[in-house]
């Protein structure tokens, strides 16, 4: 009898060992996955922050360039009317 509750006594230590390192490693594994997604988001943000920036300044060179044109116009057209 002892020996059958020895052999349990250690198999039972066995799945507890296993299941303390299974997890230890899937605390590791979503430690990992969440920095992963945290840097996903910090590097979207900035990306988001350039693209927002560069459209900013691309409508503020078509408004300037239509001003420039607008200009233009007024200027032949006064001309060619004095």
């Amino acid at each position: 009898m002892a020996d059958n509750s020895e052999a349990a006594r250690l198999r039972a230590e066995a799945r507890f060992e296993k299941l303390q390192k299974t997890t230890q490693e899937n605390a590791a594994v979503w430690a990992q996955y969440e920095a992963s997604c945290a840097a996903v988001r910090d590097r979207t943000v900035v990306l988001r922050e350039l693209r927002m920036a560069k459209e900013a300044q691309e409508a503020e060179a078509a408004a300037a360039a239509a001003l420039e044109k607008a200009a233009s116009k007024k200027k032949r057209k006064v001309a060619v009317k004095a």
